[in-house]
């Protein structure tokens, strides 16, 4: 029988009375929590009981403290000479436990304690929460604006999903926590004037949805990596992901073991940032080097797993020029659509040399087609800032099934094209009004699956 065992709990840090409410059912189970941390908590077994459980607040305590400061070790000295055991620490929180009945409360004054667990949150609690905010804002509104103008290209890439919902969960976890926390304040305020204790309230069910939806995106993206991704990227990820786990284990080491030792907070502080630092140099490092070794093992570009292949040159059309012609390729693909995007641009040149840019989409599921075309529509629309619409022409030079051109509102016939056949979709926008064999060469290489 285990005599330990780790949980991930999802408990606000502040929510003193969701802690004790938890940790007392846990006792009642044979339970005793020893040690917590950002990520799990560590129970030691015990004989099932009734134990008391009481959590409080130190706001000049680190958890880069090599042993707790004078100040503190006189408050944990205190809560055992009333009865209370200090069971672990986590920042500026002890946790307490007690068997004993009609306990003296450690703390006894309302206002004071809606005080020190203010500035105990001060001290990392909140900081973090308002820079969590801030980036997932950031990254929130990236998305959101990536979708918007973009939509195909983000159905097609589940990375691009994965990112989204990790920054919109980032915001709305950071937005709850905060507004529930400056909302308590305020109330416990007013309560402690009237001599009351108010609880502190509970974010655990809004943050285990999170973790949820989270978990359905890491799904998503791991379903599509492996049924249609490229076994390269697999295998990078899988490298990144141990080498990640490998640098937060080595870092929370260096933490600890310079506590060990006795390192002040301040230079403990300093030495382990410096040691994640050099760590994640280290892990980018072997990612980068172990795609270099992929990559040297072929012979050929062609030879990659992951190389794809550009299906129309710009030479094709309009035969060899005196200028050097940029390819630049990018595709990505999810179990709804397949998508590749190729520019081929004059290389430092800006006259009358001819260019081209083309982006096709493979529909997996017939149910989006129409959906698809329409967003095809309103990307070329939205490039052209919605100087015109998309009109219907004559599909049959380019051996599709439905063709549409751009033109613009005073009448201007625009050079981009949209083609439709089977579940393909083609966009194509080139420098030049196309002749009836260039129509004809650009259906028969991008119109084939």
């Amino acid at each position: 029988m285990r005599q330990t065992k780790r949980r991930m709990e999802l408990l606000s840090f502040y929510d003193h009375t969701g802690i004790e409410r938890h940790l007392t059912q846990m006792a009642r189970k044979g339970w005793k929590v020893e040690k917590i941390n950002n990520y799990f908590w560590t129970y030691r077994r015990i004989e099932p009981q009734e134990l008391q459980v009481a959590v409080t607040y130190f706001p000049k305590a680190s958890d880069f403290d090599p042993f707790p400061s004078g100040e503190q070790q006189t408050l944990i000295d205190y809560c055992g000479e009333t009865g209370w055991e200090l069971a672990c620490t986590w920042f500026q929180m002890q946790v307490f436990y007690s068997d004993r009945e009609n306990l003296t409360p450690i703390h006894t004054e309302p206002e004071l304690e809606v005080d020190i667990i203010h500035r105990a949150c001060k001290a990392n609690y909140l900081r973090v929460l308002w820079i969590l905010l801030a980036l997932g804002l950031i990254g929130s509104v990236l998305y959101a604006s990536s979708l918007i103008s973009d939509t195909l290209r983000m159905m097609a890439s589940p990375g691009a999903l994965l990112m989204g919902t990790c920054g919109l969960m980032l915001f709305l976890i950071a937005a709850v926590e905060l507004v529930a926390y400056y909302t308590w304040r305020h109330r416990a305020k007013r309560a402690a004037q009237q001599g009351l204790f108010l609880d502190t309230p509970s974010t655990k069910k809004f943050q285990t949805v999170m973790m949820a939806v989270l978990l359905a995106a890491l799904f998503w993206w791991g379903v599509n990596l492996a049924l249609v991704g490229n076994p390269v990227m697999a295998w990078i990820v899988l490298v990144v992901a141990i080498g990640y786990g490998v640098l937060i284990a080595l870092t929370l080491g260096v933490k600890r073991l310079l506590k060990e030792v006795g390192v002040s907070a301040g230079a403990n502080r300093g030495l382990t940032l410096l040691a994640c630092v050099v760590f994640a140099f280290v892990v980018m490092g072997g990612a980068v080097r172990f795609g270099i070794y992929l990559a040297a093992g072929s012979e050929s570009p062609e030879d990659l797993s992951f190389y794809v292949g550009t299906p129309l040159y710009m030479t094709d059309l309009v035969g060899e020029q005196e200028v050097f012609f940029s390819n630049a390729t990018s595709s990505d693909q999810s179990l709804l659509l397949q998508r590749l995007k190729v520019e081929q641009l004059p290389w430092g040149r800006e006259d009358e040399t001819p260019q081209m840019t083309y982006e096709r989409y493979t529909v997996s599921v017939p149910a989006l087609y129409p959906f698809c075309v329409g967003q095809m529509k309103r990307q070329m629309l939205i490039k052209a800032y919605w100087d015109g619409e998309m009109v219907s022409v004559d599909a049959t030079p380019w051996g599709a099934e439905e063709a549409y051109r751009l033109v613009a509102k005073d009448g201007t016939q625009r050079n981009a094209f949209l083609l439709c056949r089977g579940n393909i979709l083609v966009s194509v926008d080139m420098s030049w009004e196309p002749t009836a064999e260039q129509m004809a060469l650009v259906g028969e290489r991008l119109l084939n699956s």
